[in-house]
């Protein structure tokens, strides 16, 4: 199996040593796209979740949220730009705390979170 990262087709047989992570947008996952542990038995399967961030940005709110429970932030992009876990935010739950409120002009721009 290569390292790069690929869309494995339904067919594809894997080895029990292979990782396989499945990325999922709000409000699916891996059994709404046909994936499930059972598909995979003896592999890894760790699931990455690509979270809307909601709250209000406005120059004073530091405290936002996602829909699902962050265990591994691994960088959230806030218009695009991507910013650093325990650099620029910290994350507890599903909440995240903003080291530095983001300024009101960016109310209304993309703001997600990519993490486990």
């Amino acid at each position: 199996m290569s390292s790069k990262l690929q869309n494995l087709p339904a067919t594809t047989s894997v080895a029990s040593s292979d990782i396989l992570y499945v990325v999922t947008t709000p409000g699916s996952s891996p059994t709404d796209n046909k994936i499930t542990v059972a598909n995979f038995q003896n592999s890894t399967l760790n699931r990455f979740y690509a979270d809307t961030v909601s709250g209000t940005i406005n120059g004073s709110n530091v405290t936002f949220t996602v829909s699902n429970t962050i265990l591994t932030a691994l960088v959230l992009f806030l218009n695009g730009v991507p910013l650093q876990p325990s650099v620029d935010f910290t994350t507890s739950g599903t909440t995240i705390t903003m080291t530095v409120a983001p300024d009101a002009g960016l109310s209304g721009t993309p703001f997600w979170l990519l993490h486990t």
